[in-house]
């Protein structure tokens, strides 16, 4: 009776250390979690077309020209 327990104690004594030594493995461990973000298309177009504007102004302000103030066209899309 007393080598069974004995068995007993020893297999759940391994069983703790084992589990021990992996939760300070886990605790190495490190993550960085990013939230992937799914857009609305529109509104994706809506801020490219914003930053389009703006970066069309400046190279307008460098060449010495006026603002960029119209719209995309058709053709200005398709290209």
């Amino acid at each position: 009776m007393k080598i069974d327990l004995f068995i007993y104690l020893w297999i759940y004594f391994k069983e703790t250390i084992s589990t021990c030594r992996f939760s300070q493995r886990v605790a190495l461990i490190k993550n960085d979690a990013i939230l992937n973000e799914e857009l609305d298309p529109r509104l994706l177009i809506n801020q490219l077309r914003a930053e389009n504007t703006q970066l069309r102004n400046q190279i307008s302000i460098q060449n010495g020209n006026e603002q960029f103030t119209e719209s995309l066209t058709a053709d200005m899309i398709a290209k």
